[in-house]
C-alpha cells in the first residue's frame, strides 16, 4: 500500500524544474553576483558558484556503477523524483547530480526540483532531526501521488560526521572542507549504493 500524501500536488509539480533548468537558473543568479534565498552574502555567492563547479564535474566525470543501472533496471512503475534543493546548498550539489543521472538512465523515473525556500510546507513535512536539511527526495508514484518513500539528506556516513561536527562546533568553513573532501574521496559510491537500497526496498514493499 503506497503511502497516501496531499502537500505534493500536480500544481506544485507544474512549478517544479528540471536539472537543466536547475543549472541554468544557478548560471543566471551567478552571473548577476546572485544566488536563491534571502541570504545574499558573499560567502553564499561563492558557496553557490562552487557548488555549480562541483555540479558539472560530476556531471562530466561520474559514470553511474553497475550496480546502480541493475538496480533501476528492475523498476517498470512510473515514479517521479521530487527533489528538494536549492543551488547554495553543498550536499545538494555533490548528490541532485547523481540523482539525475539515474533518472535518466532509468525511462521511469520523472526528475524534478523545487527550490526549498519556495515551499517550506513541503520541506517541513520532511524534516530530518527537527531541521530542513536538502537535498530531500520524495519519490511517488506518478499516477496517484501516493509516496513510495523518501531519502536525504545525506548518505548516512557523511550524516553522522556532519552530526559530530556539529557537537563539537567545529567552525563552518572547516567543517564544510571536511565534508566535501569525504564527498570527493566517496566519488558518489556512498550516495548510489544507499539509494539502491532504498530502491530495492520500496520495489519489495510495493510490488
Amino acid at each position: 500500500m503506497l503511502k497516501p500524501q496531499t502537500i505534493i500536488t500536480q500544481a506544485v509539480l507544474q512549478q517544479a524544474m528540471s536539472y537543466k533548468d536547475y543549472l541554468r537558473l544557478t548560471m543566471e543568479l551567478l552571473a548577476q553576483n546572485r544566488t536563491t534565498g534571502e541570504n545574499q552574502s558573499e560567502f553564499m555567492i561563492n558557496y553557490t558558484r562552487q557548488n555549480l563547479e562541483r555540479m558539472q564535474r560530476i556531471d562530466n566525470e561520474i559514470d553511474l556503477l553497475d550496480s546502480t543501472k541493475q538496480i533501476l533496471a528492475q523498476i517498470n512503475t512510473q515514479w517521479i523524483w521530487l527533489v528538494i534543493t536549492e543551488p547554495w546548498c553543498g550536499d545538494a550539489a555533490q548528490i541532485v547530480p547523481i540523482l539525475e543521472k539515474m533518472a535518466t538512465f532509468c525511462p521511469f523515473i520523472s526528475h524534478k526540483i523545487i527550490l526549498r525556500d519556495l515551499h517550506l510546507p513541503i520541506i517541513d513535512a520532511y524534516l530530518t532531526n527537527g531541521g530542513r536539511s536538502i537535498p530531500k527526495l520524495i519519490c511517488l508514484d506518478a499516477a496517484t501521488l501516493h509516496e513510495v518513500g523518501n531519502w536525504g539528506p545525506r548518505p548516512a556516513e557523511v550524516q553522522k560526521i556532519v552530526e559530530e561536527l556539529k557537537t563539537k562546533q567545529t567552525p563552518l568553513k572547516e567543517a564544510v572542507k571536511i565534508v566535501h573532501a569525504w564527498y570527493d574521496n566517496d566519488r558518489t559510491v556512498c550516495t548510489q549504493t544507499e539509494l539502491c537500497q532504498q530502491i530495492d526496498l520500496w520495489l519489495k514493499q510495493y510490488a
